[in-house]
């Protein structure tokens, strides 16, 4: 896969659709960037620690359009949690599916379902913010997303709205045949004084190579909330890139929860701008990798104003041989007087054929601030695990619950039982449950 061929693939793409023109004129403009841009090398800072040589080498094509076959229908139910059992939208292969979608009961000028369904109803309305939040002319991805998506989720909160109801936006990857690719977009729109509880879900039901290059916008306005989580658990023969980006206006709330567990090679980034006076955010994470996985996780959040907030914290456990990266950059612009910031990250090794790269940053340009920053990489506290075995418990049992000790800081953040839940059993099926034993087996 080249930036010609992938030139080459959108005139095919293009020239197959009609759409609204200035949807098209986007897109138009994207692919362009995307040519210029090039795919991102290790010589840029951003990718330094991250190669996308297995990604480039592949000849992926566009996924075609799948149906909602039984075992679509199954792994969506399964993946589903009960909280968002009545207000849930499903795509596969990055196509809105009505068959497996619930939509939750909204108020007046309120939406979720397909963005697709809303650009060919109110353009206007997508089209004054798609692709404003995020950074298509600085992130080659972002650019190619922007070029080939088909569809994704559209949320848009009119002032004053709240939905009472956990949003669930399922992403289904087919991978029935060798390199398919798909570009799910979603678009969050909170109006003033609005309130919204969502969680992404990414996963794979077969296991062909396969690429999800997914791109996130949330804007929020004065007085906004909303609760961000997302959950990539894709196949291990698969490669996953993905991007949130997030615009604050004044006195808004923004949380975020990554979970990433699954692809074999995946990064995931957050960037988050604090665009008005007394906004907030908070930024939490886990990675979980075994094996020969690479889990790449950034986040960027930029202090634009005074009286702005933002606190982070990313955990991450690797066994095996995988690698992980934290690449977190606070930048404190010269305006954001009273800045309060902070920043996190731990990782945990259980194997020492393991590693991680971890690099805090902080960018400072205004003189009344408070900000930190620390990284901590290291292996399971030895007399602690002395004293448990001590006490009588196995090694396997011992490991096991200090390294959910270790991870609970972080999931005891979540408010949805259904995904801490879930979290959790993924925790314990990769690393412990006989996981380790299978994982010494591929190491070996």
């Amino acid at each position: 896969m080249t930036p010609e061929s992938c030139v080459a693939l959108f005139e095919r793409f293009a020239g197959a659709r009609k759409e609204p023109e200035g949807l098209m004129t986007l897109r138009r403009e994207a692919i362009a960037r995307f040519s210029e841009l090039g795919f991102p090398t290790q010589k840029l800072e951003d990718w330094k620690y991250t190669g996308l040589k297995p990604v480039v080498e592949h000849a992926f094509e566009l996924a075609p359009e799948s149906q909602a076959l039984p075992a679509v229908r199954q792994l969506a139910e399964r993946v589903i949690f009960k909280e968002a059992l009545k207000s849930h939208v499903v795509f596969i292969d990055g196509v809105y599916s009505k068959e497996l979608s619930t939509l939750p009961r909204v108020g007046p000028g309120a939406g979720v379902g397909s963005l697709w369904n809303a650009l060919r109803i109110e353009p206007e309305r997508v089209l004054k913010h798609l692709g404003r939040y995020g950074l298509c002319g600085a992130d080659a991805f972002t650019a190619l997303n922007t070029a080939f998506y088909r569809d994704g989720a559209f949320i848009y909160l009119p002032a004053g709205t709240s939905l009472e109801e956990l949003v669930q936006i399922v992403y289904i990857s087919l991978a029935s045949s060798p390199g398919t690719m798909t570009q799910p977009r979603t678009l969050v729109v909170a109006e003033d004084e609005s309130r919204a509880r969502l969680v992404e879900t990414y996963v794979t039901l077969g296991d062909g190579p396969s690429l999800t290059n997914a791109v996130t916008e949330i804007y929020l306005g004065p007085g906004a909330g909303v609760v961000h989580y997302r959950v990539q658990e894709e196949s291990l023969t698969g490669y996953h890139i993905g991007s949130t980006h997030v615009w604050q206006g004044a006195d808004s709330t923004f949380s975020s929860f990554s979970v990433a567990t699954g692809a074999l090679l995946a990064k995931t980034s957050t960037r988050v701008i604090l665009g008005e006076e007394h906004s907030g955010a908070r930024l939490m994470g886990l990675y979980l990798a075994h094996g020969g996985q690479h889990l790449d996780n950034q986040t960027f959040i930029s202090h634009a104003k005074p009286h702005t907030t933002s606190r982070q914290l990313y955990k991450g456990i690797l066994d095996g041989n995988s690698t992980a990266v934290f690449n977190g950059k606070i930048i404190v612009e010269r305006e954001a007087q009273k800045t309060d910031a902070l920043q996190k990250n731990k990782t945990l090794l259980l194997s020492d054929r393991a590693s991680c790269d971890t690099r805090p940053q902080l960018e400072i340009f205004a003189d009344d601030v408070k900000c930190a920053h620390g990284a901590a990489v290291g292996e399971l506290d030895a007399q602690a695990l002395f004293y448990l075995k001590s006490r009588g418990m196995g090694d396997d049992s011992a490991r096991g619950l200090l390294t959910e000790g270790f991870a609970h800081e972080v999931i005891d953040d979540i408010l949805i039982e259904g995904l801490k839940a879930r979290v959790s059993s993924m925790l314990r099926q990769k690393f412990f449950n006989g996981g380790r034993a299978r994982h010494g087996e591929v190491d070996g």
